[in-house]
């Protein structure tokens, strides 16, 4: 699986197994992060991805994602 941050690399992603919208690449936003389950995910930019599909306009972009969101919008600088 990919997400969207401010680089491209690898990163532990929590998956909440009492909360299945609160996952998060922040272990400080799960509650009972000893609990989580965690796996590997890919790490790439907004600008990046947005490259790699060929989109040539976005109208809106919604971001949810259990504060990581200063990161999402760091990587989307073009």
């Amino acid at each position: 699986p990919d997400a969207l941050s401010d680089r491209e690399g690898t990163a532990e992603f929590y998956i909440d197994p009492n909360n299945h919208g609160g996952n998060s690449l922040n272990k400080d936003s799960i509650p009972n992060v000893d609990r989580a389950k965690k796996i590997s995910v890919n790490l790439t930019t907004m600008d990046l991805f947005v490259r790699k599909e060929k989109l040539e306009k976005i109208d809106l972009i919604k971001i949810d994602v259990q504060e990581h969101e200063v990161e999402v919008l760091n990587g989307a600088i073009e």
